[in-house]
């Protein structure tokens, strides 16, 4: 186990992809609000997701500093 821990980065949001989170959260939300969530399916969870996503907050990531520099 410490051999792989020792591959992973610092940062946890580099050792995951985003789709798997996505979908993780996806099902502890419908697993703990069952039908009272609203949504049906994945598409439509990962949409209010977005939705919630702050703009000045993702300006700030490195990503998305490269991006706005082109």
């Amino acid at each position: 186990m410490d051999v792989f821990e020792a591959k992973l980065d610092s940062d946890c949001r580099h050792n995951v992809r985003g789709h798997d989170f996505t979908y993780l959260f996806f099902l502890v939300v419908k697993r703990c609000k069952s039908h009272r969530a609203g949504f049906k399916d994945l598409r439509s969870f990962e949409g209010a997701l977005c939705g919630c996503v702050e703009l000045a907050f993702v300006e700030q990531e490195r990503l998305f500093v490269k991006l706005a520099a082109l």
